[in-house]
Formats: C-alpha cells, sequence, structure tokens
C-alpha cells in the first residue's frame, strides 16, 4: 500500500463548445457540443437555465464519450439563448473522481431568418447609431448620472459596432458598450428578444426557507406569494414581485379581507425578493392600508421641446381605497432590501408616506426610470430611461435607494431572521 495519500484530481475543464460562447450561428444549427479535458462521470449532467432563453431539445441529451456531451437542439431565428453547465443548485457535470465542474455560463445568438441586402443593412446601422445617439442626448434621464465623456463612448460605438451586423447582434454590441451607463431599466429589443446594457446583481437579504419555519400558518399561495400569522394575531405576507395577473394577486387581498374580518393588531409586508413589476398591482394593494390622500414621490420628464430639457416636476400620490370596509386599520411595518428595485421602491414609499408603515431592513436598490421605446429603424428597438423619480423632499431614487426607518440584518441563524425580529419587536409596542 503507498504511504502517501494520492493526489487529489484537477477539476475537469471544458476545452471546447460548439456553439461558442458569444458567437452568432445559424438557427438550422441541429445541437449542442460540449468537449471536457478528461473522462467525466457518465451518469450525469446538468445544464441550468429555463424559459424562453434557454434552448429547446429535440431528443434525448447523450455523452457521445466520456468527453464529449451532445444536445440535440431546435433553435430559433433571431433569438438570444443562455444555459450554465453547472449552477449552485444542480452540479451533475463530475470528472470520474467525482470532481465538480465549476459553473459556466454560456450564451450564443442565432442569426436572423433573413439575411438582407448587405449595402443596405450598413445603410440602416449607421443611421441607427445616429438615432441612438439623439434619443439618449435627448431623451435619456439619467445621461450625465455616470458617463462624464459620452463623445468618447460614442467613439467607441463608431469603431466597434459591426455595421454589417443583424438586428440581435447590433443590438448586443450596442449594449455591451452603453453598459457604461450602469443603468438595469437600459435596454435594447429585437423581435420577442430583450438586450440588457447592465446587469444587475441582486440578492435578497431573505431565505424563504427559514421564513417557512419561522412564520407559523406558512401557507404558499402561487410562485411569489405566502402568507402566515402569528400567535398575537399579526399577519404577514410575502410578496415576490409585482408582476402578473390580477387573478395571481387575489389570493393576496383575500388574505388581508380575512386579517380585516379577524381585527388583527399588525400586519408584516415582506418584499424583500421583489425587484418591481407591475406598478398597479403594487399601489391597489398599497391602498388598503392609506387613510387619506398622500405625495409619495416627484416626477419630472425628459422632454428636449422645453427650454430646460425637463417638463415640470410633477407629485405623485396614493390614494385611499374606495370601500372603507377593504382598509387596514393595524400597525404595518415593511421588510425591504437590496433587491427592492424599480416599481417596488414606489411601493415603499407609498407604504412610507401614504401607510404611515415603518420599513425594516437595508437600503433599496435605487433605480426608477420609466423607460420608453425608441424604433431605431434597424430591426432595434432601444428603451431609454425617461424620468428622475424623487422622495417628496425631492431626493432622488436613482443610484441611492429608500433608506429604511430602522436598519437590521437578516444574520446567519437558521433559526433566527434579524429584520423579522426586528419588525416584531416593534409590532409588540403597542
Amino acid at each position: 500500500m503507498p504511504w502517501l495519500p494520492a493526489a487529489p484530481a484537477a477539476a475537469p475543464k471544458v476545452v471546447a463548445i460548439t456553439p461558442a460562447p458569444g458567437a452568432t450561428v445559424d438557427a438550422a444549427t441541429a445541437e449542442i457540443r460540449i468537449e471536457f479535458d478528461q473522462d467525466m462521470d457518465s451518469r450525469g449532467f446538468s445544464l441550468c437555465g429555463g424559459g424562453p432563453a434557454f434552448p429547446k431539445v429535440s431528443s434525448a441529451i447523450r455523452w457521445q464519450t466520456s468527453r464529449v456531451l451532445v444536445a440535440p437542439v431546435q433553435l430559433q431565428p433571431g433569438h438570444a439563448y443562455e444555459f450554465s453547465l453547472n449552477c449552485a443548485s444542480a452540479l451533475g457535470f463530475k470528472n470520474a473522481a467525482g470532481e465538480t465542474l465549476p459553473p459556466l455560463p454560456v450564451r450564443f445568438f442565432t442569426r436572423e431568418g433573413a439575411a438582407g441586402v448587405p449595402g443596405e443593412r450598413e445603410t440602416r446601422n449607421r443611421r441607427a447609431l445616429a438615432a441612438l445617439r439623439q434619443a439618449v442626448d435627448e431623451r435619456y434621464s439619467y445621461r450625465d448620472r455616470v458617463v462624464q465623456d459620452w463623445d468618447a463612448l460614442w467613439r467607441r460605438a463608431e469603431k466597434e459596432l459591426d455595421p454589417r451586423a443583424e438586428p440581435l447582434a447590433w443590438a448586443t454590441q450596442a449594449g455591451a458598450i452603453l453598459a457604461a451607463a450602469e443603468d438595469g431599466h437600459f435596454s435594447f429589443k429585437t423581435g420577442e428578444t430583450f438586450v440588457p446594457t447592465f446587469r444587475v446583481n441582486l440578492r435578497p437579504n431573505a431565505d424563504p426557507a427559514r421564513l417557512a419555519r419561522l412564520v407559523p400558518g406558512w401557507k404558499v399561495f402561487g410562485r411569489n406569494l405566502a402568507a402566515g400569522r402569528f400567535p398575537d394575531g399579526t399577519g404577514y405576507v410575502l410578496i415576490g414581485t409585482w408582476q402578473g395577473s390580477d387573478a395571481e394577486f387575489a389570493p393576496l387581498h383575500a388574505v388581508l379581507d380575512e386579517l380585516i374580518r379577524l381585527g388583527a393588531p399588525g400586519l408584516l409586508v415582506d418584499v424583500r425578493a421583489n425587484s418591481g413589476g407591475d406598478e398597479r398591482h403594487a399601489s391597489a394593494f398599497a391602498a388598503r392600508f392609506v387613510s387619506k390622500t398622500a405625495g409619495f414621490a416627484r416626477q419630472r420628464v425628459r422632454d428636449p421641446q422645453s427650454p430646460e430639457g425637463w417638463q415640470v416636476w410633477q407629485t405623485r400620490e396614493i390614494a385611499p381605497a374606495a370601500d372603507a370596509a377593504k382598509r387596514f386599520g393595524g400597525k404595518v411595518a415593511v421588510l425591504m432590501g437590496n433587491m427592492c428595485f424599480s416599481s417596488n421602491e414606489s411601493f415603499l414609499l407609498m407604504m412610507r408616506h401614504g401607510a404611515r408603515a415603518r420599513l425594516f431592513g437595508e437600503r433599496s436598490f435605487g433605480s426608477s426610470g420609466n423607460p420608453l421605446p425608441h424604433d431605431l429603424g434597424n430591426g432595434v428597438t432601444v428603451l431609454v430611461p425617461s424620468w428622475q423619480a424623487a422622495d417628496p423632499d425631492g431626493k432622488l431614487i436613482e443610484g441611492t435607494g429608500v433608506v429604511p426607518d430602522e436598519e437590521a440584518k437578516p444574520g446567519d441563524s437558521s433559526e433566527r431572521d434579524g429584520i423579522l425580529d426586528a419588525a416584531r419587536r416593534w409590532m409588540e409596542k403597542r
């Protein structure tokens, strides 16, 4: 027997992927091929992802050899595809010794169905760049927030944008350049595919598994709503998004109806994992805590026709629900954090200034742009943030966020949630 322990096996690496990451390929491409630098455990694999960005698998994925995995696919023209080899929740790619492949994201694109005439495409793309520059100069509400030298950025665009590129490739190139603006609301669209300029990495300061243990009577409604009730009668609702149909939010209002009927002394509203959506749903829910109309935010819109380049500041208001019987009269605490973004930040301000709720947790992300579409004439539409949003005192939300009334962190204990605890302590002060 050897008296020295065997050296640990080297983690596997990918030596080739077809289509290559970042490549633009023909939609007729029939398979994704992944080659590794060593023998792999062919009993499993993990291709992570989902939704329209995940390639449609046309038949069984198979190990062609111990080093090559082949995934037959059916691709659409003019589309952006994304997936990951392994991810935090699935680590099926392992070598023969059991060492896992570090997660590796992959993104590629397919060409448009019709190639078009190259000369005409070049003309359209050059005009599109001019139209993009005009939209930014005249309509972009945060034009000067981050980028200090737009002339230099446009020179870079003239150099790096491929005038022969098809719409999706052109939008992707332009998006990479405009990432310099660091604006999560600034994006491009071609067909049904959205191309962001800046990917916002948001992580909630809440753990659903922990909350399910801590909140009595935990019940989940659909994908993004949950509710519970503490022994003293205080209610709890978790709202994971404001995006969805009226029917999807009906359970939320039903829970509130029941709390009103039972005379609940208070309610904890947890929106820590909510990064926005349809503000109509946010305001319809917030209105049920408002006793009289109140201003919760201010806004002004970029307007090149105005001498100042802006329309006048306007106050945004939240009005109470028309049916007084639908209004909750108990104490209200809102749990918030860095993942609170966009229309959910409007909700925070509605609850603070309209519902007189107390906010607990960590500062919100700080981004509210109301992006509007501008057709660039080359098959690409740019969505440009059009307004500046501020709190009632005129403090901009962009890049600053909403500060909680009481700062708290969730903590590392699997049996406690520091933000929930802080809100509960306040609730108990009758």
